[in-house]
């Protein structure tokens, strides 16, 4: 897996969530925006609305308007869901995505920004 593959970025938005709920801190949209996860606005706004809808994350809404998509974020309610944290302990892609994780050092000053570390992956 390259480091800007779904999963990946997936693996990294749902670790970084399930930290913050664990230490009871307010999940930071500016922590996990596209320039920081070096990817393009219009893909992280497809993982964003993906997750959405498949019940991953909770507190955020996604509007389709006739150029694509915005996201709108409810600060005291965004959050991973049981659904999500359920989904990154036990998906086999999660786990992949993890190792490669773990294997690609130019991802370090990405998770440093996160909070978060390669041994929280």
């Amino acid at each position: 897996m390259a480091k800007n593959d779904y999963n990946v970025i997936v693996c990294i938005i749902l670790t970084y969530m399930y930290k913050c709920l664990k230490d009871g801190k307010p999940v930071d949209v500016e922590l996990m925006n596209p320039k920081t996860l070096g990817i393009p606005d219009n893909y992280w706004v497809y993982i964003v609305r993906h997750l959405a809808e498949s019940s991953y994350i909770e507190g955020v809404a996604c509007e389709h308007y006739k150029g694509g998509y915005t996201l709108r974020f409810d600060d005291d309610y965004f959050n991973i869901t049981p659904e999500g944290i359920e989904y990154l302990q036990e998906n086999d892609y999660m786990k992949k995505a993890k190792e490669t994780i773990k294997e690609l050092a130019s991802l370090t000053a990405t998770l440093v920004k996160m909070g978060l570390a390669i041994a929280n992956i």
